[in-house]
């Protein structure tokens, strides 16, 4: 997992400078300007050397771009087109950018959409592109090696990712659908997090501070996740479809993992662990379904496949090996070894 880990950090890097190698060649070439009327254009490179900046604004109306950039081969592209001028009102998109050899990539096309992307370090890369009604973006990023990468298409969709004190952090954000949301806060080393969420009203908040944790969320109709992991090498997945569907993982102490996964409505999940190598699932089929686990210790294992609707809170505390687990067989059986 570790070698794995790290090859990604590696493959990570490289994408970084290609990006950035990319962009710098790119923006070499084209010069900053706009197109259209009301547009607003601002460009401040003034302490530093070897910045780029390109800034393409056409067939829109009030239009602002900000890019603010300090060090040294820094480099950001700014692209909004709007698809028809009688639709189309505000676009807003700012960067700025501190240290060394970062890069940043806007691109927008439609109403009232806006973007801020900060960064400040060294070789650290943000992309957001935007498709639809009134998306918002939000990156924050201090480090070396930081990145996220987010793609919206829909309406009302919006993220804040803030990725401080730490080196090769990476967000990976695909948002398809309307009003979903996603906040993220990410510090230490290595840390992943990649979200997919389409359909209407799913929402996202999740933290990691440590060393190489990772979080992965798909989330399809109108569910709410929350994440907060603390510690080294922690993973939490959660997969919903339907809606009505909440899910909550905490995690502390080292290597723990957790999965929630429901395909149905109004269920529930709710998992904490603490300690070394847990392991708790909660799988639940059908509509109405609660799931609680709390583990203290180490190397505790909890699963639940519930087939019908009924609550289950289950606590495992100090040391040794526990397993919980609700067969298709009995499912309103409940057994602990």
């Amino acid at each position: 997992i570790n070698k794995l880990k790290k090859m990604k950090i590696k493959n990570l890097n490289l994408k970084n400078a290609a990006l950035i190698t990319a962009l710098a060649g790119a923006f070499a070439a084209s010069p900053a300007f706009a197109a259209s009327t009301n547009n607003a254009v601002v460009v401040n490179q003034s302490v530093g050397s070897n910045n780029s900046a390109t800034v393409i604004e056409s067939n829109l109306s009030a239009s602002s771009t900000t890019l603010d950039q300090v060090g040294n081969a820094n480099v950001a592209l700014i692209r909004q087109n709007d698809k028809g001028l009688a639709a189309q009102t505000a676009e807003t998109a700012t960067v700025s950018q501190s240290g060394n050899n970062n890069a940043a990539s806007v691109w927008q096309d439609a109403t009232n959409v806006s973007a801020t992307i900060t960064q400040a370090g060294t070789n650290n890369a943000a992309v957001a592109d935007q498709h639809g009604v009134g998306s918002v973006a939000v990156t924050n990023q201090t480090g070396t090696n930081q990145a996220v990468w987010a793609f919206q298409n829909g309406t009302g969709n919006s993220y804040n990712v803030n990725q401080q004190s730490g080196n090769n952090n990476t967000a990976q954000i695909n948002q398809a659908g309307s009003a979903n949301t996603m906040g993220l806060t990410q510090s230490g080393i290595g840390n992943l997090t990649t979200v997919d969420q389409s359909g209407t009203g799913a929402s996202l908040t999740a933290s990691q501070a440590g060393y190489w944790n990772n979080v992965g969320v798909n989330q399809v109709g109108t569910s709410s996740a929350l994440i907060s992991q603390s510690g080294n090498g922690h993973n939490a997945a959660v997969a919903q479809t339907g809606n009505g569907d909440t899910a909550s993982i905490s995690q502390l102490g080292i290597g723990n993992a957790a999965l929630a996964g429901q395909w149905g409505n109004l269920n529930s999940a709710v998992i904490t662990q603490d300690g070394y190598m847990n392991n708790g699932k909660a799988r639940q089929w059908g509509d109405g379904h609660t799931a609680t686990y709390t583990q203290t210790g180490n190397q505790r294992a909890s699963t639940a496949d519930p087939l019908s609707p009924t609550v289950m809170s289950e606590s495992h505390k100090l040391g040794g090996i526990g397993a919980i687990d609700r067969t298709a067989a009995n499912p309103n059986r409940l057994s602990e070894t």
